[in-house]
């Protein structure tokens, strides 16, 4: 029987969008049936042998869409494999401070759900694009002086994603 595996996400500008796409194709290479949808467009999550789940990060915080999607189907994530990914600025350079301040965003994860146990959490840096941001953001973020860039690794997203494969 082949396995099924959701990849589901939520974005702000559609970066997240990206990881999650080379996730599920990762995970397809690997011989998995992969549907990658955003998480307000899950209803039902019975039909999937493992989960991936992966939010963009804004203002230190998880998507409040990956926070509900947690919360609704707690129950059925608690007897699958489920991994975590997430997506943020902090993540532009990958280190033990940078990634300690990301792991702090999923703390609210853990209190609200803490039943689920992910078997693995992937940090990834994010994008940052003043032109795909609407006029509040973009003025906090210039304010905040944050450099614009694309800041994803993609040889690390897909070795975490091999290394997810091998865990399923």
């Amino acid at each position: 029987m082949e396995k099924k595996i959701l990849v589901a996400y939520a974005t702000y500008y559609g970066s997240t969008t990206e990881v999650a796409k080379a996730v599920g194709d990762t995970l397809a290479g690997h011989g998995y049936s992969v549907d990658v949808i955003p998480v307000q467009d899950i209803h039902d999550i019975g039909e999937y042998n493992a989960v991936v789940v992966g939010s963009a990060i804004r203002g230190g915080k998880i998507h409040n869409d990956v926070l509900r999607f947690l919360e609704d189907h707690e129950a059925e994530l608690c007897k699958v494999p489920v991994a975590y990914f997430v997506c943020c600025m902090t993540m532009r350079e990958d280190n033990p401070e940078t990634r300690y301040q990301a792991e702090g965003y999923l703390a609210e994860v853990f209190n609200k759900i803490s039943k689920v146990r992910p078997i693995s959490i992937g940090f990834f840096g994010g994008v940052l694009e003043y032109k795909r941001m609407d006029w509040l953001a973009r003025l906090v973020v210039k304010a905040l002086r944050a450099p614009e860039g694309d800041y994803r690794d993609w040889e690390a997203i897909i070795h975490w994603t091999d290394d997810v494969a091998d865990t399923i």
